[in-house]
């Protein structure tokens, strides 16, 4: 989602009111609107219709010979292209990041997004998760396992799997506790020790403890050197659903039908049998 904010930045948000956006502008005011002009350059203007914030630096000329767009993606990140109306492909001139993975919830809850090339986009699920359908993967993740790691019979039953350039990350309101000065193996041992806390990420000496759902987690270029952690079960000695025998519905509406058919047929005898002219027939033999 794209919009102006009462205070002047432009911003890019996953939902409308239920996150703070993934990408600001530096504009400030009140009454800013986005201009697209003719000469394909986009930039933001006050009231008095003045440019106080440019997005889009160079173009190619001369404007004319160009078609010029700017769109959303799928991936939640607004880009601008041109294209020669003459011959060639759409090319990007603008975006206002490099990491396609910035965006939020590219990859849905509990999802990993990953991009090596900064371009193309891949979704897996972080470690003990699995797709919700592997049809559109962008729809996230479930826990292979229900666990309840305060549960007595579960405690200690799970390792912690670290993650070398790969992030979980929130404003810092969003973070479960954040403490400062400490090293990896300290900020393991704290997750550990916490029933409460499954993710974390460690950066600078600082072990931020994660709140759940996990809905930005990302190992790209925006996370070099952060490493996440993530509680993982030890395959627990869970009862797994028994196999039930599936329902024949097809048998059983063929069963109906013989049925019904039968009970018509009975019903249409007894109707001609204690019909007046039926009974006066049967008497005269």
């Amino acid at each position: 989602m794209l919009e102006t904010q009462s205070d002047g930045k432009l911003v890019l948000s996953a939902y409308h009111f239920a996150d703070p956006g993934y990408w600001l502008s530096k504009s400030e005011g009140v009454d800013l609107s986005l201009v697209f002009n003719h000469s394909g350059f986009m930039y933001i203007v006050n009231s008095s219709n003045v440019d106080i914030y440019s997005l889009t630096e160079n173009i190619p000329t001369p404007v004319e010979d160009y078609y010029h767009r700017a769109t959303i993606n799928d991936q939640g990140t607004f880009e601008q292209f041109v294209h020669h109306k003459k011959e060639g492909n759409w090319i990007r001139v603008w975006r206002p990041y490099d990491d396609p993975c910035i965006a939020y919830s590219v990859c849905g809850i509990y999802g990993m997004c990953t991009s090596p090339d900064n371009e193309k986009v891949t979704c897996n699920c972080i470690p003990g998760y699995t797709h919700l359908d592997h049809e559109n993967v962008s729809k996230g993740c479930h826990p292979e396992t229900a666990m309840n790691y305060c549960a007595g019979n579960f405690m200690g039953n799970f390792t912690v799997e670290v993650m070398e350039g790969a992030d979980f990350p929130s404003a810092d309101h969003a973070d479960l506790s954040r403490v400062e000065k400490v090293d990896l193996e300290w900020c393991k041992k704290s997750m550990m020790d916490d029933c409460y806390s499954l993710a974390a990420s460690w950066v600078n000496s600082t072990c931020r403890k994660k709140r759940m759902p996990l809905w930005t987690a990302r190992n790209s270029s925006s996370a070099k050197g952060i490493k996440a952690l993530i509680k993982v079960p030890n395959n627990p000695d869970i009862p797994k659903p028994t196999n039930k025998k599936k329902f024949n519905s097809r048998a059983f509406l063929e069963i109906g039908s013989i049925i019904s058919a039968t009970l018509v047929f009975l019903f249409g005898v007894a109707a001609i049998y204690y019909n007046p002219a039926a009974q006066r027939f049967i008497k005269r033999k």
